[in-house]
């Protein structure tokens, strides 16, 4: 049985292969016995996106054998998944902004139901377009960005920073 690579190990990997990849991750600030120290955590374990053409890769794959792709919904084996880059991108803003009430769901995990599509127009998420759609249990309206088939965030919005696109 292979052992997997450390997240942290894969990085660095990756940046010396210059790879463009995102690892959603948070620091937290912690307050132990012993002081004060930061803790840096995965967001999405144990996703990290690669932004790079398939041939590049499958070359860096095959360097590395423990690294794993993982199968995307409905598969079974493991595979590359082609995003593009406007869902990619409006994706990275919503997870890095990470507020108390973002939550990422993997795809399959609750019911979203349709919204409207929008556009956010103003503040740290101008540009970024999404749905609109209330979700059972949370109180308030809530943009959602998804990568199709594997997982989607959703954040509170104030309705003053919408424009709707339908």
């Amino acid at each position: 049985m292979r052992s997997l690579i450390k997240l942290e190990s894969l990085e660095q990997m990756l940046i010396r292969e210059g790879l463009k990849y995102f690892y959603p991750k948070s620091t937290k600030l912690i307050r132990g016995k012993d002081g004060l120290y930061t803790e840096v955590k995965a967001i999405i374990p144990p996703y990290v996106f690669i932004y790079s053409q398939y041939e590049q890769i499958r070359n860096f794959k095959q360097k590395k054998d423990s690294i794993s792709f993982i199968p995307t919904l409905g598969r079974t084996e493991h595979t590359t998944m082609k995003v593009s880059n406007r869902e990619m991108e409006d994706f990275i803003r919503v997870v890095s902004q990470m507020q108390e009430k973002t939550h990422i769901y993997q795809a399959g995990e609750i019911e979203i139901p349709k919204g409207k599509r929008i556009r956010i127009c103003g503040g740290v998420l101008d540009g970024v377009e999404g749905t609109l759609v209330k979700i059972k249990g949370i109180r308030d309206k809530r943009l959602v960005v998804s990568i199709p088939g594997i997982m989607f965030a959703s954040t509170p919005i104030e309705k003053t920073f919408i424009q709707i696109l339908d």
